[in-house]
C-alpha cells in the first residue's frame, strides 16, 4: 500500500514537473526567439510561431554565425518569382549560408519569404544569414497607414505626406485639390472650384506607390461611401446642394468641439442665412489668413484680420464662402443636413474653459455674458 502511494506521488510530481516545463517552454521559446530574431510575422499563428521560434533557437549558431568570412564578393542572382525554399538552396550552394532549411525558416517566421526581391546582388563576405535576408529581401511594407482627422485644411492634409511613405509631392497634391479640372473626377464633384472639404477624415491603407490622382480619388470615394442619401436629401430640403452642404459642415466642424452640439450650431448658421445676416465665423477667418509660418488655424485674430479683404471672410460677406474651409467628419455633415430647431443667433465659448458653448437669440444677450 505504501508502494502504491508513493509511486503515485512521484508520478503525480513528474507530470506537475513536465508540465511547468512545457507551460515554462511555451511562454519562454517564442520570446527568446523574438529577442534574437526580431517579432514573428502576425500573419502567424500561436502554433506556428512556437514551432518556428524552437526551429531558429535549434539553429541559432548557424543562422548567426558567419558563412563566407573572406574573398571577393559573391554575386547571386533571384529571378522573378523564385521560392523561399528555391532561394534558400541558391544561397547554400553558393557558401553564404550554412544551412538552408534554417535560413528558410527565418524568412518565413518574420513574413519576409513573400517580400523577397528579384534582383542582382554582390554579397560582401562578414555576413550572416539574418544581415543577408534583410538586404534581399523588401523591409518597407508595400501598403502605409494614412490618417486623416477631422477638421483637416488641405495644406495640412499636404504636410504629412513626406514623411507618409508615400511617393507624392505635397504641392503637386494641393495644386490637383484646388484645380481638381485638371483630372478626370467623378460626376458629383465635376465643376468644383476645389475638393476641399470632400477628402473625408478617416484612416487609409495605400499602396506605396499611389500616384497622386489616384489618392485623391481614393479620399474623395471615401467621401461618397459615407455620405448617405438622407445627408444630401436633408441638404436639399434646407435649399442646398452637396457642395454648399459640405461648405457648412466644415464650418460646423472647426466651430464645434462637442460632437452633440454640431446640430444646434448648425441651426444658428441657418436662422442667420434665414435672415440675411453674415455668419461672422471665426474659422473662416482663421482659413483666409492662416500659412505655414503663422499657423493654419490662428487661435489668436487681430482686429486687421477680421478686416482682410477675403471671399472667406464672412464678417464681411453675406452668405457661405467659395469653398469649405477643411474636412468635415459624418457627425458635422449630418448636422449640416439635420440642424436643431431653434431661436438662436449667436453663440460662444462658454467662460469656465470647457469645450462647451453658451446660445443666445440676441446680440445683446451675448454682449451681457462675454467673458471677463
Amino acid at each position: 500500500m505504501k508502494y502504491k502511494i508513493l509511486l503515485s506521488l512521484t508520478l503525480f510530481f513528474v507530470i506537475i514537473f513536465f508540465a511547468a516545463t512545457i507551460i515554462l517552454a511555451i511562454n519562454y521559446l517564442p520570446q527568446q526567439a523574438e529577442n534574437l530574431f526580431g517579432p514573428a510575422d502576425s500573419k502567424l499563428d500561436f502554433s506556428q510561431r512556437l514551432i518556428y521560434s524552437l526551429r531558429l533557437l535549434a539553429s541559432q549558431n548557424q543562422l548567426l554565425g558567419i558563412g563566407y568570412q573572406s574573398g571577393n564578393p559573391i554575386e547571386i542572382v533571384i529571378n522573378a518569382g523564385e521560392s523561399a525554399d528555391q532561394v534558400s538552396k541558391k544561397f547554400l550552394q553558393s557558401g553564404l549560408v550554412v544551412n538552408a532549411d534554417a535560413f528558410k525558416t527565418f524568412l518565413i517566421y518574420s513574413g519576409l519569404d513573400v517580400r523577397i526581391r528579384a534582383d542582382k546582388y554582390e554579397i560582401s563576405p562578414g555576413k550572416n544569414s539574418i544581415e543577408i535576408a534583410k538586404l534581399i529581401c523588401e523591409l518597407t511594407p508595400n501598403v502605409i497607414k494614412f490618417i486623416i482627422l477631422p477638421g483637416m485644411r488641405v495644406e495640412e492634409i499636404a504636410e504629412l505626406l513626406p514623411t507618409s511613405g508615400l511617393k507624392i509631392d505635397p504641392e503637386e497634391f494641393i495644386r490637383l485639390i484646388k484645380n481638381p479640372q485638371t483630372q478626370v473626377m467623378r460626376e458629383e464633384v465635376k465643376g468644383l472650384n476645389s475638393l476641399e472639404g470632400f477628402l473625408y477624415p478617416d484612416e487609409y491603407t495605400i499602396s506605396r506607390d499611389t500616384a497622386v490622382n489616384k489618392f485623391v480619388e481614393i479620399l474623395v470615394n471615401r467621401f461618397f461611401d459615407k455620405i448617405t442619401p438622407e445627408i444630401i436629401d436633408g441638404l436639399h430640403t434646407h435649399g442646398f446642394n452637396l457642395a454648399q452642404g459640405v461648405i457648412l459642415a466644415s464650418i460646423i466642424q472647426r466651430e464645434k468641439i462637442l460632437k452633440d452640439e454640431g446640430a444646434i450650431i448648425s441651426s444658428v448658421f441657418y436662422n442667420r442665412l434665414a435672415k440675411g445676416m453674415k455668419l461672422e465665423s471665426d474659422p473662416t477667418i482663421q482659413y483666409a489668413v492662416g500659412s505655414q509660418s503663422t499657423g493654419w488655424w490662428e487661435n489668436h485674430l487681430t482686429t486687421q484680420d477680421f478686416k482682410i479683404s477675403s471671399p472667406f471672410n464672412t464678417y464681411l460677406n453675406i452668405g457661405l464662402p467659395p469653398t469649405a474651409i477643411c474636412n468635415p467628419d459624418l457627425n458635422s455633415l449630418q448636422a449640416a443636413a439635420f440642424p436643431a430647431k431653434s431661436d438662436y443667433y449667436f453663440f460662444q465659448a462658454k467662460c469656465d474653459q470647457s469645450d462647451g458653448h453658451n446660445f443666445y437669440e440676441t446680440y445683446d444677450e451675448q454682449i451681457t455674458h462675454l467673458c471677463h
